[in-house]
């Protein structure tokens, strides 16, 4: 099958599966998709053995087989679930992110940081995607960065689904930092996840525990800006419901060098997001292709 077919098939078939999805209540919707993430993690195995092989890697001496096993299956089952919801995204409203448990957390960042130009960072944890788009449903202007989908079909349907509700995401391609530092200083707040490998950065981030190759990205808009990160997490509580952590901002210090500045800032940022992951394992994206450590 060629490349163009095999994408298009791709596409059809994530169409149609979302509109069966919204078709469907609520409750019915997450129960399947539960069927679903357990034929694919019990049966099909689909990545498990790299999941349990990094949380094994970082948790091993502290945790049980047992409590690895459950920590893979529930960030698996996570996972789905937040395909779901953005399968379902058509259906997003302010009364159903009251319902979800999000409106108030959203509300404080809309109405301490909407039109001051700053930062939100988080990481693949909960349903990040969820986050960014609720922020724009409840009017704080939100737009971020992506590389771009394998298939480029899915990729604008993604950006389609995530447009109608202003949340505008960029494509990581050449032009894309001037675009950000411009918006950023026509108060605009970003968005951005810093938890991704780059494998022609330094391994001198610590994050997990381990030294890790990430990007300075979050760091030099922050640097170029003159602005402030506000980190925060998101939190999956049951199938429904959602909690969002806002921790401390990290800011940059005009008494520091801008290199040994950017390093600081990444650094303080990942302690505070390996925090937050020890704390809840199992609401960490543990399935990646490009695992954050590999060096």
């Amino acid at each position: 099958m060629g490349t163009k077919i095999k994408h298009l098939m791709e596409l059809l078939l994530i169409f149609l599966l979302s509109i069966f999805l919204r078709i469907l209540p609520l409750k019915i919707s997450f129960l399947l998709m539960w069927f679903i993430a357990y034929v694919f993690h019990y049966i099909l195995r689909f990545r498990k053995k790299e999941a349990l092989g990094r949380i094994e890697c970082l948790y091993g001496d502290r945790l049980s087989s047992k409590e690895i096993k459950k920590i893979a299956w529930r960030s698996w089952r996570n996972l789905c679930f937040n395909i779901l919801e953005l399968m379902r995204i058509d259906k997003l409203s302010v009364k159903y992110i009251r319902k979800i448990n999000l409106f108030s957390t959203l509300d404080l960042l809309k109405k301490k940081y909407a039109n001051k130009g700053v930062i939100f960072a988080t990481i693949h944890m909960g349903n990040w995607e969820l986050a960014g788009i609720s922020l724009n449903m409840i009017g704080t202007p939100v737009f971020s960065i992506a590389r771009p989908q394998k298939n480029a079909l899915i990729d604008k349907y993604l950006n389609y689904k995530r447009g109608k509700f202003g949340f505008d995401v960029l494509s990581n391609k050449d032009g894309a930092l001037q675009k950000i530092i411009r918006r950023i200083k026509n108060n605009e707040c970003f968005l951005i996840l810093p938890d991704v490998r780059n494998i022609k950065s330094e391994p001198n981030i610590s994050f997990l525990s381990k030294k890790a190759k990430l990007g300075l990205g979050t760091a030099v808009f922050a640097k170029k800006c003159n602005t402030e990160i506000i980190p925060f997490v998101i939190k999956r509580d049951g199938f429904f419901n959602h909690k969002i952590t806002i921790l401390d901002s990290v800011i940059p210090s005009s008494n520091l060098d801008k290199e040994t500045d950017k390093i600081r800032m990444m650094n303080d940022l990942m302690k505070k997001f390996t925090e937050e992951i020890n704390k809840s394992p199992e609401q960490y994206f543990w399935y990646n292709k490009r695992w954050v450590l590999e060096q």
